[in-house]
């Protein structure tokens, strides 16, 4: 048998190969793995960062022998640097790749079309100037999120004496109730996030009744999927709608859930549900200091009362230096027209009435182009990493030593709040 014309077929589209699987793959030895793998591999040799579509449409059962074809073809392209996804999964196949958990080592697409079309985007954010996604605030000077330790008695201290504090005043059960529970959704929410600081996260925010035939949910699954494949995890609340839309695109390895308790019961979304990244909190005020604290960028998609709410209170912490800049992108669905109202609005009350500066504006981008929406994410931190004030100083961390002409420039237009 020869594994080229009974069980694999190669094809080429643009950088990237597609290899076609048959239903001869049921047939395939343990003898034959090798030069089975060979023939998909040879093609690649030499080749920095391949890319390899798996198409298993014609595939409706495969064992171990095959299973361990895509193993050692993966592994080496991963060695090289690549990427490989699989598309048109079904029955048996899916089935195993399932029990196997093969699903977090690669992305399965239903159609190769789709498989392609994540390829030729991971192709793009190569070719473009993003950031890494690993290089948080922590990096560049120490910060809260350092493993040191020095100075942290001195605030649990400050916790206790707080909490005896409580006792003398004569704090009413209520109260005590709240300052209570919220000191224990945080201290668990930190231990849950903690591990993951150093990598960027992108917080999506959109209505939870969006079901998944609605071109927003769509436009959002695309939008996870393009975020989790640059290597940032993708924050949401975990409920269904646009939500379930941000978990689907990033997998569930790629993401992290801040669930709400309500009276009626909200439940995590299928994606997310009983994962370890999944908080689940009482108050809304601590999820809310959560979804805008620990990540590094902000989604809003079309939502109600409290899509509204956080994109204002974000957008408020951002105007008022109470929270440090971060992109924040405002997408419609293709041809949509919820932010793009929502923009007029502000502009003709708010701006026009001088209830905000025209400089606020540039907080936040609207569009309902997919490339754009992520573009504004991954290329907000190509220079700037982050800032911090200490004392009366403004660390600006960059990623790039700024031209002496631009440094000139910066203390001549803000000269007004320099102290020197």
């Amino acid at each position: 048998m020869a594994p080229e014309t009974d069980v694999i077929s190669l094809e080429w589209h643009g950088d990237a190969l597609v290899v076609v699987a048959t239903g001869a793959v049921e047939t395939l030895h343990w003898n034959l793995i090798e030069q089975a793998a060979d023939i998909v591999l040879d093609p690649l040799r030499g080749q920095s960062a391949p890319l390899v579509v798996f198409d298993l449409s014609r595939v409706s059962y495969f064992g171990s022998v095959f299973l361990a074809l895509l193993l050692k073809c993966h592994k080496l392209v991963k060695i090289q640097g690549g990427v490989m996804v699989l598309c048109g999964v079904h029955g048996h196949a899916f089935e195993l790749l399932q029990t196997t958990a093969l699903d977090t080592l690669w992305a399965i697409y239903d159609t190769r079309e789709q498989a392609l079309e994540s390829i030729g985007t991971i192709e793009m954010a190569r070719k473009q100037p993003v950031s890494r996604p690993d290089l948080s605030e922590e990096h560049p000077l120490a910060t809260e999120h350092t493993p040191e330790t020095s100075g942290t008695s001195k605030l649990i201290e400050e916790i206790k004496e707080t909490a005896d504090k409580f006792a003398a005043d004569g704090a009413t059960r209520g109260d005590l109730k709240i300052v209570a529970r919220s000191l224990r959704e945080l201290r668990y929410a930190f231990k849950v996030f903690k591990p993951y600081r150093r990598q960027r996260k992108v917080t999506v925010f959109g209505s939870a009744r969006l079901q998944s035939d609605h071109p927003a949910y769509q436009q959002a699954v695309l939008f996870g999927r393009r975020l989790a494949q640059a290597g940032w995890y993708v924050v949401t609340g975990a409920g269904g709608g646009i939500m379930e839309a941000a978990h689907v695109g990033a997998g569930r390895m790629m993401s992290m859930g801040l669930n709400i308790l309500l009276p009626f019961e909200q439940g995590s979304n299928y994606v997310i549900s009983d994962d370890e990244k999944l908080v689940h909190l009482r108050y809304f005020f601590t999820r809310k200091l959560l979804f805008v604290k620990e990540v590094h960028g902000i989604a809003l998609f079309p939502g109600g009362f409290g899509t509204q709410d956080e994109g204002f209170e974000t957008l408020t912490l951002i105007q008022t230096g109470k929270r440090d800049l971060m992109p924040i992108v405002l997408v419609d669905e293709p041809g949509g027209t919820y932010w793009s109202r929502w923009q007029e609005y502000i502009e003709r009350e708010l701006l026009s009435n001088g209830l905000i500066s025209e400089e606020d504006l540039s907080l936040f981008k609207v569009t309902d182009d997919l490339d754009e929406a992520v573009d504004e994410v991954l290329g907000f931190y190509t220079v700037y990493n982050s800032m911090r004030y200490i004392r009366d100083k403004l660390y600006m961390r960059l990623h790039v030593e700024p031209p002496e002409e631009f440094v000139e420039s910066l203390n001549d237009e803000f000269s007004d709040i320099l102290v020197k």
